[in-house]
């Protein structure tokens, strides 16, 4: 079974078939806006065509307003910025029976976060100027038109929204860094207090004056005597005491020689 659509507006005093099919539905479009308009559907199959269904009325609606045009944001600070776009006082024309008064309505929407709608006011106004903005935050912002007509008294029509305008509002910069270009100041290094030299010293006996006494001298040194691999610590030997030493094993050897000769001399 196929079904036709025919449709009558008020320029039109007949019908005029605008779909036949098998479909239980159809949209009809280019219709003027506040067009009244008639529609009747028959049904047709083999056996032939059915009378026409009660003729259907209705009215098509105005037609929304264009969206915003120019809409930019300027003049962005640490917690201001300007919205800007061009006035929008009236939706419609004389040529279609109507003309309708526009409402200019602007959202915002931080990184994050929802639109919400900041400023709704006249379509004649121009600018908007947006404040309390958080300082180098990432924003987006968004505009529509709403028309509403004084014949039909209707709540409104909204325009689709304008093209989605995005910005970040300047970072405040600290007083100290803006002196350094920006930079932060570093602050100087403290100095390394230099390691302290080892030192040793010790007494050494020097030989006897020409007066008899006997005096006392510093021997310094600057640097570790070596490692060796003994644990046995060992004392440092001078010239003089070695002189002195190898004169008492001398002493000791005569006397003993001394001894073993009288010693012999005796037993023969």
């Amino acid at each position: 079974c196929d079904y036709r659509l025919q449709l009558a507006t008020a320029n039109q005093n007949s019908f005029e078939t605008v779909y036949s099919g098998a479909g239980v539905s159809y949209k009809v479009t280019g219709l003027d806006p506040r067009s009244k308009c008639r529609v009747r559907v028959c049904a047709e199959n083999e056996a032939g065509v059915s009378d026409y269904s009660a003729v259907q009325t209705f009215e098509t609606t105005e037609p929304p307003p264009p969206p915003p045009k120019e809409f930019k944001v300027e003049s962005i600070k640490e917690d201001s910025a300007v919205v800007r776009w061009h006035p929008v006082v009236s939706a419609g024309s004389p040529d279609s029976g109507y003309t309708a008064s526009c409402q200019f309505e602007v959202q915002c929407m931080e990184e994050g976060g929802d639109y919400r709608t900041i400023f709704t006011g006249d379509g004649s106004s121009e600018s908007y100027t947006m404040s309390s903005l958080r300082s180098g935050a990432k924003y987006c912002v968004r505009a529509r038109v709403k028309a509403t007509s004084a014949v039909s008294q209707s709540s409104g029509l909204y325009s689709a929204f304008s093209r989605v305008v995005n910005f970040t509002t300047v970072s405040s910069v600290p007083a100290s860094s803006a002196a350094e270009g920006g930079k932060s100041p570093k602050s100087p290094k403290s100095p390394k207090s230099p390691k302290p030299q080892s030192t040793t010293s010790s007494t050494v006996p020097s030989t006897a004056s020409a007066g008899g006494s006997a005096k006392s001298k510093p021997y310094q040194r600057n640097k570790k005597p070596p490692k060796t691999s003994s644990s046995v610590k060992t004392d440092v030997v001078v010239p003089d005491q070695r002189q002195a030493i190898f004169i008492l094993v001398m002493f000791g050897v005569v006397t003993v020689l001394v001894a073993v000769a009288a010693s012999l001399y005796i037993m023969g």
